[in-house]
């Protein structure tokens, strides 16, 4: 047996491995959503045709299998926005159009992070929302006054 007497000499160890582990095997990856828009518009017309707007987006994935979490931020403190996530990993935004007050294009962003369970990393989509009204047209009317004796003229002349 060989004692070590100085800190100069090395000890060799040699490890046999069982196993490859592969890059991805170990990590956990956020969800993604394949197909998300990156603008939405929305038109409010003169006339209304229909007071909520609808935009459902495409099915969020997880790789993993992972419940997806989502969360959203950009729009609380608007009342003609909201937004939901759906119990099948989708999310819709509604616009109320009756609500929308502001006349001309303004632009919203609407941020939506997604993440799940045991993920490091999340991912985040930014959504534009241009929302458009039309500006009310303003239609001026003559309007003619009759008098007393106008009013007795016209009904002289119904009488006849």
């Amino acid at each position: 047996m060989k004692a070590f007497t100085t800190s100069r000499e090395t000890i060799t160890r040699k490890v046999k491995v069982n196993e490859t582990v592969q890059e991805n095997k170990a990590l956990n990856n956020p969800p993604k959503i394949e197909g998300l828009v990156a603008n939405i518009e929305v038109n409010v017309p003169l006339v209304e045709d229909e007071n909520i707007f609808k935009y459902i987006s495409p099915v969020a994935t997880d790789s993993e299998g992972d419940k997806i979490f989502m969360a959203f931020d950009g729009i609380d403190s608007l009342p003609f926005l909201s937004v939901k996530k759906g119990s099948d990993d989708t999310f819709t935004l509604r616009v109320d159009k009756s609500l929308v007050s502001k006349v001309g294009t303004s632009e919203y962003k609407l941020t939506v992070t997604l993440s799940n369970e045991g993920s490091l990393t999340k991912t985040t989509y930014n959504i534009k929302i241009i929302i458009s009204k039309e500006e009310p047209i303003v239609v001026e009317e003559e309007v003619e006054s009759t008098t007393a004796l106008d009013q007795e003229v016209i009904a002289v002349e119904e009488e006849v």
